[in-house]
């Protein structure tokens, strides 16, 4: 993603003069502070240690909203799991991820119409293993691309879920059909129907029939809100979540060019009879490589900043999500008896960074697969393609400064020492520390291999702490990264858990 140096005066001028690179634009993809939006992210979900990740989609407008959901692996953001959910007006649909027999399932009791039906037994992320192993599924294509290849893998990750289109029910058929009567949508067989390679009931079987007036021909503004939670009973009930990170702009109907936002639910490749092949594309559009508005975001002096290269796609969200730092509390304590006993872990996701470093452009399944629209040119802001230099990873360098709630940080190391993270779910560079996936777990003071809180095997631990408690900054080396995520902390007393989730803070970069 090319980068130039833009100061707040040269935005003013360039609005001055009418440029359009520099003029803000209400066009423009962004990090909503108001928690309702077109694009949404949880920034992670496990089914690790007895956790199970909950969802919740509320539809805040007066139509009927269709929604890509889309899971992704923690190592190489795999598209492991998805469908569409068409939510009736000011309609809510949740779930949640458990750990199965045969690896994670995706549950639900909730009555929204989804494509496919979500069995009762659950919809198995264990599918998902075809997207990072050789099998004939994916047209005799290898889709190995150096990380983990056992159901292990799916079992920690991030989600989207991305507003396809949405319709007025007392004008169009199928989004009338997702209202609910008496608590069941009208005609939900009909919706899953339309959205197959059968499409009996609409003439010519194709897109056009979903997208026109008889379908979702509309795309309503931000109606979406998102919520998740980690729920994990067999330490208490411990319960934490938030609000998904979202982003509102996404997408614009009028502008240039047009990305193919709804697609039918079908598997990759031409089906006979098929008019409309090019949109047979379930599995990799939409994604956050679909944004066909600029990228901004608000400064600390609340001035708008638009991406100057005006870049859509990937490029754009990865603008909008751009942070140089990240900062947020630690506190690790081991007690004896009646005191609380804490422990930390952080959770650092990069969505969009499939797109720059999963280079593999025949697998479907990878963020570089050459039908996917909205690819960025190359590599950067990352610093290396997956599995380029270690295998199964991706690295860019890291700093970090811990501080005790007194101002203290332990001494730096000798200049002959390197800091290192340890253990860390990959080696390390030779150069320094490193985070090297797309999720990224950070806890304080662990004492195996698996981090403190979330039991996550993409940890990487912080041994030298300054004290029991205080706050770390964590820094990008070489570039600004577009990244969110949490800190979890866990306290407990025999028999007694409690848990809160909080949202990292951040600086932008001074763009150069």
């Amino acid at each position: 993603m090319t980068r130039q140096k833009t100061t707040k005066l040269a935005l003013a001028i360039g609005a001055l003069m009418g440029g359009a690179a520099m003029a803000p634009t209400a066009s423009a993809v962004h990090l909503t502070t108001d928690g309702l939006g077109e694009a949404l992210i949880v920034p992670y979900y496990t089914v690790r240690d007895g956790y199970n990740t909950l969802f919740n989609i509320t539809n805040t407008s007066a139509e009927s909203v269709v929604v890509k959901v889309r899971f992704h692996e923690a190592y190489n953001s795999r598209d492991i799991l998805d469908f569409n959910i068409v939510l009736s007006p000011e309609d809510v649909w949740t779930g949640y991820v458990t750990d199965g027999a045969a690896g994670p399932v995706l549950m639900t009791g909730d009555n929204s119409c989804t494509v496919p039906a979500i069995p009762a037994t659950g919809a198995p992320l264990s599918n998902g293993v075809i997207a990072y192993t050789d099998t004939a599924a994916t047209g005799g294509v290898d889709a190995e691309d150096g990380g983990p290849t056992d159901v292990n893998r799916l079992k920690e990750g991030y989600v989207e879920f991305l507003m396809m289109g949405s319709g007025d029910p007392a004008t169009s058929i199928l989004a009338a059909d997702a209202v609910h009567i008496n608590g069941v949508p009208r005609n939900c067989a009909r919706i899953r129907t339309a959205f197959g390679p059968g499409n009996a009931d609409f003439t010519g079987g194709s897109l056009a029939d979903i997208r026109g007036v008889n379908g979702f021909p509309n795309y309503t503004a931000s109606p979406l809100k998102g919520v998740w939670s980690l729920v994990n009973g067999g330490i208490g009930v411990v319960t934490a979540g938030g609000e998904m990170t979202t982003l509102a702009n996404f997408y614009d109907p009028t502008l240039q060019p047009v990305s193919p936002m709804m697609t039918l639910q079908v598997p990759p490749g031409p089906r006979p009879g098929f008019p409309e092949v090019a949109f047979a594309d379930s599995y990799h559009q939409p994604s956050l490589s679909s944004a066909n508005t600029v990228g901004s975001y608000v400064d600390i002096d609340g001035i708008q900043v638009i991406d100057p290269t005006d870049a859509t796609g990937a490029d754009a969200v990865s603008f909008a999500m751009l942070r140089d730092t990240l900062a947020n509390l630690w506190t690790r304590l081991d007690s004896t008896g009646s005191t609380w006993n804490t422990a930390t872990d952080w959770v650092v996701t990069f969505p969009t960074k499939r797109y720059y470093v999963d280079n593999d452009p025949t697998v479907v399944y990878a963020g570089r697969f050459a039908e996917r629209t909205g690819l960025p040119a190359g590599l950067a802001p990352f610093t290396e393609d997956f599995s380029e230099t270690i295998p199964g990873a991706s690295c860019d360098p890291v700093s970090w400064t811990i501080w005790d709630r007194e101002e203290f940080t332990p001494p730096p190391p000798p200049p002959s020492e390197d800091p290192v993270f340890s253990p860390s779910p990959t080696p390390q560079p030779l150069d320094g520390p490193a985070i090297c996936e797309e999720v990224n777990v950070i806890s304080f003071g662990a004492t195996g291999d698996t981090s403190m809180v979330l039991g996550s095997e993409m940890m990487y631990n912080v041994a030298d702490l300054p004290g029991p408690n205080g706050w770390m900054r964590l820094t990008f080396e070489n570039d600004a990264l577009p990244v969110t995520g949490f800190a979890i902390v866990n306290r407990t007393l025999p028999g007694v858990g409690d848990s809160v989730a909080y949202p990292h803070s951040y600086t932008r970069p001074e763009l150069d």
